[in-house]
């Protein structure tokens, strides 16, 4: 029996319906009551319990074999830091009093550095969450996702512009479909392994803000050119969606580490490259 952290997010998702469609057994860990009978629907067991509940998550794990953990995303938290602690503690935690065996946990690029990252801390905070893990552990270190794109789409549709943080535009970097990073994950939970392991997961291929322009281009038949969004401006931006100061700080300090090459993959690890093109991701994105 597989447990899946985050079900209802991208890549919780996306692991649960991967190992699902392969007949495999799955236990989603939900909060809500209709999130648990959705995916009963479609063939998975269900547990309801918070995830900074140790105990709670301990009965949900209760059988399994194997677990996906991963750290849900608090960014409308006045200190998500503190929450990642409190959330990764009581995951670990109750891995453990369950005794699973194996575990795959979702980090990030840049997942190996303690500061100068931003928002990625806390994946730095679950990587050293399970460092003294007693079974098989798999750090997943995902690159940037495809999806971050979404919030920009709507003025490349209306003004022909993609405004971008990720500078300079012609710098490509490994990005990704979330599905891509589920997909991977699923392949590694069904795998037998020992001790802990660092697998990192990419794209078909690396890229820069001027080929999703491009991408863009083709899709909606009209020319869409990347601009660079000033530093200062990048504060009031994520300020405008309401989130709280660490949140806002924590996500400039990320752009900056990436633009810097700070935030990258440290490399001589494996990497699995996902299926889902660039242009594939943002049709899907455009869609919705």
């Amino acid at each position: 029996m597989f447990a899946i952290i985050g079900a209802t997010g991208q890549t919780g998702s996306a692991v649960a319906q991967a190992l699902l469609a392969q007949g495999l057994p799955v236990r989603v860990v939900v909060r809500k009551p209709e999130s648990a009978a959705q995916w009963q629907s479609r063939g998975a067991e269900a547990a309801l319990a918070d995830v900074q509940d140790a105990d709670a998550l301990a009965q949900a794990f209760h059988g399994c074999t194997a677990a996906y953990l991963m750290n849900p995303p608090a960014l409308m938290d006045a200190d998500m830091f503190a929450t990642a602690r409190k959330t990764l503690t009581a995951q670990v935690s109750a891995a453990k009093q369950a005794g699973i065996a194996k575990v795959v946990g979702l980090s990030s690029v840049g997942g190996h550095h303690p500061a100068g990252t931003g928002n990625i801390l806390t994946n730095h905070l679950l990587e050293t969450s399970l460092q003294d893990y007693p079974g098989a552990v798999t750090l997943l270190r995902a690159s940037y996702f495809l999806e971050n794109w979404g919030s920009v789409l709507p003025a490349a549709k209306e003004q022909g512009v993609l405004p971008s943080m990720l500078l300079p535009l012609a710098r490509a970097i490994e990005m990704q479909a979330a599905s891509d990073v589920g997909a991977a994950a699923a392949t590694l939970l069904t795998e037998s392994w020992e001790g802990h392991r660092i697998v990192e997961s990419h794209g078909p291929a690396p890229v820069s803000p001027n080929d999703v322009a491009a991408a863009l281009s083709g899709i909606l038949g009209r020319p869409v050119q990347a601009v660079p969004m000033a530093r200062e401006q990048w504060e009031g931006i994520f300020g405008s969606f309401g989130f709280p100061p660490v949140t806002v700080g924590g996500f400039c300090e990320m752009i900056d580490g990436v633009n810097s090459g700070h935030v990258d993959f440290d490399g001589g690890h494996r990497v699995i490259r996902g299926k889902t093109t660039l242009e594939a991701a943002l049709r899907a994105l455009l869609a919705h």
